[in-house]
């Protein structure tokens, strides 16, 4: 009876270090998925495993939300944004936050404010050279877009 005791206790234990939900740290946890990281301009995806900046390139943090308005960029432009270990979302991981409960923006409107737009990701668009894949986080869905276009960027690290 004590070993199956102290055996049960250790699987939970296990379970516990294991776990991909997130610890309670204190900070705001929206849909037992994001979190706001201590300062507040981060957000962690517990599912992806990734931090978000909370605001679009060229918006600001002011403690309780994002202002100024956020810039628009060519492809080229936007690749000389990565630094710090920031970068561009690849297709996959900026439609990974898309929220498709049919609300506008299609994006998590705790975690991000609302933020919407049309928002480069870093994958190519098939063989075309001069395409790259956008997400619109106006209408939730992916499409192609020429690299010269000005779009949104939001970076991400992780």
């Amino acid at each position: 009876m004590v070993v199956r005791q102290l055996i049960g206790i250790g699987l939970i234990m296990i379970g516990m270090l294991f776990s991909s939900a997130p610890a309670q740290a204190g900070m705001p946890i929206f849909d037992n998925r994001y979190e706001l990281l201590p300062v507040g301009d981060e957000v962690r995806d517990w599912k992806t495993k990734l931090i978000w900046q909370r605001c679009l390139v060229g918006q600001e943090w002011n403690g309780a939300r994002c202002v100024g308005s956020p810039h628009k960029f060519t492809f080229a432009q936007a690749r000389k944004l990565e630094e710090g270990g920031w970068r561009i979302p690849n297709k996959m991981e900026l439609e990974s936050i898309l929220d498709q409960s049919g609300i506008k923006p299609t994006i998590h409107r705790r975690a991000f404010l609302g933020a919407g737009g049309n928002v480069w990701t870093s994958s190519s668009a098939g063989s075309v050279a001069y395409l790259v894949w956008a997400t619109s986080f106006d209408y939730g869905f992916s499409y192609s877009a020429l690299r010269g276009n000005g779009l949104y960027v939001r970076l991400v690290r992780g």
